[in-house]
């Protein structure tokens, strides 16, 4: 998956491989809601057509689903470094919740980075230019980011 980005036919194109991850963590996750629900019912209880768009249609909520793991980065030196070298109670502590923090964070962000990848919009500093604005290393540290 990291080389995506030069061994689809759109090379160069990292905003299109940034989507396309975007997609495939979003398919993952409705994946696994289906397969939740589909527990349900076989367990008894009733699903209607509209319980399966509602529990499908948000795209935060089938992101959250289909995150398969939360990345912590810091600079060695930063206060958040020198926490993740810690190896005490009370550090593991802190880090559980800075974890659920981003946990909680992440589906959004994700979100809008996938539409960031997809669409030309204007800004009040300019136009929003996928093809310009995600680089290789972007590209390369997102693929990183979402397939840990």
């Amino acid at each position: 998956m990291w080389a995506a980005p030069t061994r689809c036919k759109c090379a160069g194109s990292y905003a299109s491989a940034v989507a396309l991850a975007a997609f495939a963590q979003e398919e993952l996750g409705r994946w696994k809601i289906l397969r939740k629900l589909r527990t349900e019912l076989l367990s008894g209880k009733p699903l209607t057509i509209k319980d399966i768009e509602d529990a499908c249609g948000d795209h935060e909520s089938k992101q959250r689903a289909g995150a398969l793991s939360t990345t912590i980065k810091a600079d060695r030196n930063s206060q958040l470094g020198r926490l993740l070298q810690t190896w005490t109670a009370a550090a593991t502590k802190q880090l559980e919740k800075l974890h659920r923090q981003k946990g909680k964070r992440l589906p959004g962000e994700r979100h809008k980075q996938r539409m960031s990848a997809l669409y030309v919009d204007p800004f009040p500093s300019g136009w929003n230019r996928p093809t310009r604005k995600i680089t290789q290393a972007i590209a390369y540290d997102e693929l990183q980011k979402r397939f840990e």
